[in-house]
């Protein structure tokens, strides 16, 4: 937790809410047509809602705690590294370690 970065959350939790807003007023209501889930998703109950809102809030947390992006600072002398020593840095094989790409 300590790697944490408020950013990453914040855009996470945008992000989520985001999606949870299309699930509730699009995708459930195509999802299951047979319960006339209505406008929101209301008439499936504010229990549904609240769960279409909690799902993607957890969802949100996981991604902003497993995507944890370097700073451009600390990312960029290892990019430059790895291409002068002609390595693309996400191609295949090359790991990241403390001192640089290899």
């Amino acid at each position: 937790m300590e790697q944490l970065r408020p950013g990453n959350l914040a855009k996470a939790l945008l992000w989520g809410l985001v999606l949870a807003t299309i699930s509730a007023l699009w995708w459930t209501p195509a999802l299951f047509p047979e319960f006339h889930a209505g406008f929101f998703s209301s008439n499936l109950g504010w229990k549904t809602v609240v769960g279409i809102y909690l799902w993607h809030v957890i969802w949100a947390v996981h991604v902003a705690l497993i995507y944890n992006p370097l700073p451009a600072e600390e990312l960029g002398g290892r990019v430059l590294d790895a291409r002068r020593r002609g390595r693309h840095p996400l191609q295949p094989g090359a790991s990241l370690t403390s001192d640089g790409i290899r």
